[in-house]
């Protein structure tokens, strides 16, 4: 039996010489958006079993072997992740090392011991972690020993040198490849792996604050109540002002909103307005497909129209095109991107239940493209902000529409 579309499995793991505690603390914030927590604990690991390759490889296998069980037991096809100190290290070993049989959605780490040069790139091209949220800490002087025990400390003077030959000779006997991430920024720059720098040592980042948005941003593409509400406002907004540009009835248009999920673009709950089709509340649709899917890839506004019972540019398959209410004549598109991160979060979708406007019957007429531009600059203004808030787990503060 498999989980519901939108309820993630959110995986904590501790770090060293530690029972986990805030695992325990965390669990209310996870519970209060709808997420699964399910903690790891694998006992207090010694330090010295840490330093030595056999026990800590071990520990990585066997946690390896323990994901690969709940992601087949649940039928979720990924798993969120919230891991500190050498759990980082454990959670991104054990998916480096997998088969394909693992991958993580949104992942949060905290006094991570990964290097600083871990390969980001490769896991987001072959979307193994959707995204990443990476906390640091300015006097985290653990990461720093583990970058130490793994060869990387060292310096151009006769002190650094002889620094360089200790953590040398440590990596040596350790075989560890760990590094000072949790303190220093990774070298990878994306889209998708988001930073924090905060004030104090290896565990300050696990308080109650931060818990609320670490859960925040796991949750996504499901909004928090607040982010939903404002949505919701600004969505019935935006459908008056269609009605206006097209001199269409208000009760005719709909307004909807698609984002990622699973691999597939679906309609996140509650953020639609004038939509009262069930069937339309399971539409999946591929990338590339569609408009819906076309505005996502392409990073462009892209609309269809139905003559008859065809419809304009790639159709969707018949599977999903039957969940569409049979009176809808058209849908218009427009992917939205984040401003600060440039990334395509989802796709805004107006669409009409009444017939074709005269400036849709031809897609490439000046009037068309006139409709386009005047609908694109408020949509982006409405609903960007709040949308990149949901995408980073940030809170909105409020702002008239």
């Amino acid at each position: 039996m498999s989980i519901d579309n939108y309820n993630k499995i959110v995986v904590t793991i501790h770090g060293i010489r530690t029972t986990g505690v805030w695992q325990k603390e965390i669990t209310p914030a996870l519970a209060s958006h709808g997420l699964i927590p399910y903690h790891i604990n694998y006992g207090y690991f010694w330090a010295t079993l840490f330093f030595f390759r056999p026990f800590r490889e071990s520990q990585i296998e066997a946690i390896r072997r323990e994901l690969i069980n709940l992601r087949k037991d649940t039928g979720a096809s990924r798993i969120s992740i919230i891991a500190h100190s050498f759990g980082t290290f454990i959670a991104m070993e054990a998916l480096r090392r997998d088969n394909g049989e693992l991958k993580y959605d949104r992942v949060v780490l905290t006094g991570s011991i990964l290097p600083r040069n871990f390969d980001w790139r490769t896991l987001f091209d072959r979307e193994l972690v959707t995204a990443v949220f990476s906390v640091r800490a300015t006097s985290d002087w653990v990461v720093s020993l583990a970058a130490f025990l793994s060869g990387s400390s060292g310096g151009r003077d006769r002190s650094g040198a002889t620094a360089g030959r200790f953590s040398r000779a440590a990596h040596w006997l350790t075989g560890l490849n760990a590094g000072d991430s949790g303190r220093r920024r990774f070298d990878f720059v994306g889209a998708r792996l988001l930073d924090e720098e905060i004030e104090g040592h290896h565990s300050i980042a696990h308080d109650r604050v931060r818990f609320g948005k670490w859960a925040r941003f796991i949750s996504y593409p499901r909004l928090p109540d607040d982010i939903l509400r404002t949505l919701k406002r600004k969505l019935d907004a935006l459908r008056l002002v269609a009605a206006k540009v097209l001199r269409a009835p208000a009760d005719v248009i709909r307004i909807n909103y698609f984002s990622l999920h699973r691999g597939v673009l679906k309609m996140v709950p509650g953020a639609f307005d004038n939509m009262t089709y069930v069937p339309e509340f399971e539409l999946e649709i591929d990338l590339g497909q569609g408009s819906t899917g076309k505005a996502f890839t392409s990073g462009e506004p892209f609309f269809v129209v139905k003559d008859e019972a065809a419809w304009s540019g790639d159709q969707l398959p018949s599977s999903e095109l039957h969940k569409l209410h049979p009176d809808v004549s058209w849908i218009l598109s427009f992917p939205i991107k984040c401003p600060k991160r440039q990334i395509v979060v989802g796709v805004i979708n107006y669409d009409c239940l009444g017939g074709v406007p005269d400036a849709f019957r031809n897609p490439e007429s000046v009037d068309a493209q006139a409709v386009i531009l005047a609908l694109k600059p408020i949509t982006l203004k409405l609903v960007g902000p709040c949308l990149e808030a949901a995408f980073l787990g940030e809170y909105l503060p409020e702002i008239s529409i």
